[in-house]
This record gives structure tokens, sequence and C-alpha cells, in this order.
């Protein structure tokens, strides 16, 4: 096992740099993309992330699939015109798709 173990790790050292290489432009343009996205939507999608949790949640009759509660119907309202941005209150991800 142990010598498995330091191939496995070696093949891992010799990908490494290519691997390091290839993420310098993904991860320019990943910052470039959240330069327009507003600060508060950052954090939470950043938070989210964090804790390995989904970042969208979809709304089924008015609940959360994430987390099953049931969402405040004027926040639904404004959520399927598109006037405004919401998140869960309880799980704090972003609504998804109204089913």
């Amino acid at each position: 096992v142990e010598g498995r173990l330091r191939e496995a790790e070696a093949k891992l050292a010799e990908r490494a740099p290519g691997i390091a290489e290839a993420l310098v432009p993904a991860t320019a343009a990943r910052d470039a993309a959240r330069d327009g996205i507003h600060r508060e939507w950052l954090n939470r999608y950043d938070d989210l992330r964090k804790k390995n949790m989904g970042v969208f949640g979809d709304v089924r009759d008015g609940v959360c699939q994430g987390c099953s509660v049931k969402l405040v119907p004027t926040e639904l309202a404004e959520h399927r015109r598109g006037v405004a941005t919401h998140y869960c209150k309880s799980c704090g991800r972003f609504l998804g798709e109204l089913l």
C-alpha cells in the first residue's frame, strides 16, 4: 500500500506544474467575470461555496428545495417578474428556477 501511495504521489507531483499553468488563464477569466457582480452577492456565493453547499435552491410550490422552508410570497412574486434577485432567508441559497 505504501508503495502505491508513493507512486501516486510521484505522478501527482509530475502533473502539478501543468495543472497550475492551466489554472492561470481560468483564474484570470473568473476574476474578470466577478468584477461586474454586486459585492453582496459575491460574498454570499463565496460563503455558500466555503460551506460546500449548493448555491441555488430551486423553488417548487413556494418552497425552497434546498432547505424545505416556505418562502415569502412577495419575494416569490418579485423573483417571478425578474424585479429582484432574492435568496432563501433560511439556507441563504439564491432562488433558482421556479418549478
